[in-house]
């Protein structure tokens, strides 16, 4: 499975993109999340070993995040995100397998 589901911290369902893991991968998922499914970029920050984005789709804020431990996932902000999370997982999934 190229992205799985994970509930953190504050109850909200986490997306780890297993396929895509690599620091590299960050840039590739910034790109996809604003060229392809049309989000903006608000923030960027780069630290020892993570990477933040934070992308607003509409009203919806996505945060991804890079951490060389872990690799690439995102999560919605807040509950209001949480379908747009849902349905970004899906699109990457589908685009995965396609280039497969």
């Amino acid at each position: 499975m190229a992205v799985v589901e994970f509930k953190n911290e504050k109850g909200l369902l986490e997306y780890h993109v297993n396929d895509i893991s690599s620091y590299e991968g960050f840039d590739s998922l910034v790109e996809f999340f604003t060229a392809v499914e049309l989000g903006v970029l608000l923030d960027i920050k780069e630290g020892p070993g993570t990477r933040l984005a934070l992308i607003e789709f509409g009203s919806v804020k996505i945060q991804l995040v890079f951490s060389d431990q872990i690799g690439n996932y995102f999560y919605a902000v807040d509950v209001a995100g949480c379908a747009k999370a849902k349905e970004l997982a899906k699109d990457i999934e589908d685009r995965i397998a396609e280039n497969n």
